[in-house]
């Protein structure tokens, strides 16, 4: 007796030598790369930075969660604000902050795809260097 198995590895076998014999299946086989002799790449981060290559911001814990932050300790900040002050900041640039020592909330409102902490810093600056010259 034949197995349904042997037929299709006989048929693809003949495909493989230049025959057209598969053309007469009712489904097609479906090639796969095997995974041999390459490196597992399953569950890696890429770019990943390691734990002591951490940024100051990370190191003076003002940042939590994804994108709530909370200013714990002002000399540890390097950007200008307030002991604290509390806010978001999204994916495409909307930009929220309350700061409850100057009274103040900011709102930046954008849609940039590749939202940079410069863009964010630039706008904080200008804030407190426009209240600080008051």
């Amino acid at each position: 007796m034949v197995s349904v198995g042997w037929i299709y590895h006989y048929i693809y076998w003949v495909q493989f030598q230049g025959g057209g014999l598969y053309k007469h299946l009712r489904a097609t086989c479906r090639w796969r790369k095997k995974r041999l002799h390459r490196k597992h790449q399953r569950g890696q981060i890429p770019n990943r930075v390691r734990i002591d290559q951490r940024p100051e911001i990370v190191v003076a814990k003002a940042h939590f969660g994804f994108t709530f932050n909370v200013i714990k300790n002002i000399e540890a900040y390097p950007f200008p604000g307030s002991q604290g002050s509390y806010g978001w900041f999204g994916s495409w640039g909307p930009y929220f902050r309350i700061d409850p020592k100057q009274d103040m909330i900011m709102i930046l409102m954008t849609q940039m795809k590749g939202w940079h902490y410069s863009r964010r810093e630039i706008f904080e600056n200008h804030l407190y260097n426009a209240i600080l010259d008051l």
